[in-house]
C-alpha cells in the first residue's frame, strides 16, 4: 500500500469507531463475520472502547490494519460511483497528441476530479492528488482518469515510468487554472539576427528610404560572402524587427519620435501660465525637454486656431455645465440668467443668498462620471469596428482604441516607476 493510504495520512476522512454488526457485515479479511465474534476479538486485542451515541452497547476503534482495509475501500468505492462520471469534455485518442487545446481539456478534467475527491473525502490538496494518482496506478478509477492524467502531462517535463505527472505537476495545474494559462505555452526560438542583417540595414536605413528590392540589389552586389538571403529572407527579418528600428535612419529624429506610442512630437497650446513655465519648458529639467517634445503656443485672443479642443470643451465640460446648480451661459433666458448672477454675487459679498455649488469631492465624482461617459461613446476622429452587439461598422470609442493600445505588444512602452518619478518630479537649477 502506497504511502499517502496509510491510515495516519487519511484517518481524517474516516470514522475512527464501528460497532461490532457494522465490522461484522463489512466481511473484513482478518475478522469474524458474526457480530459475536468481532465482540470476542475485540475483548481478546483490547481495542479501545466508547458508549454508542444513540442506542445501547459501545463502539470500537479497530486495529491499523483494519482502518486501510475500510479506506482503501472506501477509495475504491468512491472511484467507482463519483469519480467515474464525466468531468471533462470527451477525448479524441488517450495519447499524447501534443494538441494544446486537447491538453488544457485534459487538465480540466484531472482538476475536476481532484475538487470531488476533496469535497468527498475532505482531503487536503497535496493529499487528494496523491491519493489521484495512486488510484490511476491501481487502476480502481477506470480507463478515463489515467488517460486524463497521461495527455495533462506535460510533455516539456521528464517522463515517468508510467506516463503520470507527479503530484507537484497537479498542484501546478491548480495554478494554471487561477492565472488562466492551462493551456501549455509553445517554447518560442530565441531571436537571432543574421549576419548580413548589418551590411543590409546600412543600404536600407538612409534617408533616401530606397526601397527593399533597391537596397538588396546593391546588397548583393557588395556582399562577400556566400550563400546570400533571398529577397524573401530579408523582407521576414524586416518584420520581426519592429517599426521604430525599421525606420531608423531612414526618419529623422522628429518624424522618428512620431511614430513612438503615447509621447506626442509636438504639444499644441494656448498661452496660459500653466504651460508658460520651468516645469514644462526649462531645457534641461522641463518635461517637454526630457521626453523630447516641441511645444507650440497659438496665437493669443484666437480660440479658432484651437479649434479642436474648444470642441472637446463644448462638447464634454460646458454639456457637462448646464446639469449643476449655479450654472450661467451665454444662450441662457436672459431674465433668468440675471437672477442667478445677482444671487451668487450677493452670496460671494456675504450679503445673503446662496452660491448653490456641490461638495468638491462630489464635483471630482461628476467630472470624472463625465469623462469616463465621453469615453465610452464612439469619436468620428477614431478607427472603426464591427459593433459586437449587432455587427455594424461604427467608430471606436476612446476606451476600445485604448484598449487595442494594450493589446498590442510591440506598440506598448511603459515608462519604468523610478523613471516617471524622475521625470515628473519637480526640479530646480540653482547656480552656484
Amino acid at each position: 500500500m502506497n504511502p499517502l493510504l496509510s491510515p495516519t495520512s487519511l484517518l481524517a476522512a474516516q470514522r475512527s469507531h464501528y460497532s461490532a454488526r457494522e465490522l461484522a457485515e463489512l466481511k473484513l479479511a482478518g475478522l469474524p463475520g458474526s457480530e459475536r465474534g468481532v465482540r470476542f476479538a475485540a475483548e481478546r486485542g483490547q481495542w479501545p472502547h466508547r458508549p454508542r451515541a444513540k442506542g445501547k452497547g459501545v463502539e470500537y476503534a479497530p486495529p491499523q490494519t483494519v482502518l486501510t482495509q475500510l479506506q482503501a475501500r472506501a477509495i475504491a468505492e468512491l472511484a467507482r460511483t463519483r469519480l467515474a462520471e464525466p468531468v471533462a469534455p470527451p477525448l479524441a485518442t488517450a495519447t499524447e497528441t501534443g494538441n494544446p487545446a486537447q491538453i488544457a481539456d485534459a487538465r480540466r478534467g484531472v482538476l475536476a476530479a481532484l475538487e470531488k475527491l476533496i469535497q468527498h473525502t475532505g482531503y487536503s490538496r497535496k493529499q487528494a492528488a496523491g491519493v489521484l494518482l495512486e488510484m490511476a496506478r491501481q487502476g480502481v478509477a477506470g480507463e478515463s482518469l489515467p488517460a486524463m492524467l497521461r495527455l495533462a502531462r506535460d510533455p516539456r517535463g521528464r517522463r515517468s515510468a508510467d506516463g503520470l505527472p507527479s503530484v507537484r505537476s497537479l498542484l501546478r495545474f491548480t495554478e494554471y487554472r487561477k492565472a488562466g494559462a492551462l493551456t501549455p505555452k509553445r517554447r518560442q526560438a530565441a531571436p537571432s539576427v543574421p549576419d548580413w542583417a548589418a551590411p543590409f540595414l546600412a543600404l536600407y536605413q538612409c534617408p533616401e528610404k530606397p526601397t527593399v528590392e533597391h537596397a538588396y540589389r546593391r546588397f548583393i552586389s557588395e556582399w562577400p560572402l556566400r550563400p546570400v538571403p533571398s529577397i524573401w529572407q530579408v523582407r521576414r527579418f524586416l518584420a520581426k524587427i519592429g517599426r521604430i528600428s525599421h525606420e531608423a535612419g531612414r526618419l529623422g529624429p522628429r518624424e522618428l519620435k512620431s511614430l513612438r506610442p503615447f509621447v506626442p512630437a509636438v504639444l499644441y497650446v494656448d498661452n496660459g501660465s500653466g504651460y508658460r513655465n520651468q516645469l514644462m519648458s526649462d531645457p534641461a529639467t522641463g518635461l517637454m525637454g526630457q521626453f523630447g517634445i516641441e511645444m507650440v503656443h497659438s496665437l493669443p485672443y484666437n480660440s479658432q486656431a484651437r479649434g479642436v479642443i474648444e470642441r472637446l470643451h463644448q462638447t464634454l465640460w460646458v454639456s457637462a455645465a448646464r446639469e449643476l446648480p449655479g450654472y450661467l451661459g451665454r444662450d441662457m433666458d436672459r431674465e433668468a440668467c440675471l437672477a442667478q448672477f445677482k444671487l451668487t454675487r450677493r452670496a460671494i459679498a456675504g450679503r445673503g443668498g446662496a452660491l448653490g455649488l456641490i461638495d468638491w469631492d462630489d464635483f471630482l465624482a461628476f467630472c470624472a462620471a463625465q469623462v469616463a461617459a465621453d469615453n465610452a461613446q464612439p469619436h468620428r476622429s477614431l478607427a472603426k469596428l464591427a459593433d459586437p452587439s449587432n455587427g455594424r461598422r461604427r467608430h471606436q470609442s476612446p476606451d476600445e482604441a485604448w484598449a487595442a493600445q494594450l493589446a498590442d505588444t510591440k506598440a506598448r512602452t511603459w515608462r519604468r516607476p523610478h523613471q516617471a518619478t524622475a521625470e515628473f518630479r519637480t526640479q530646480q537649477r540653482r547656480a552656484d
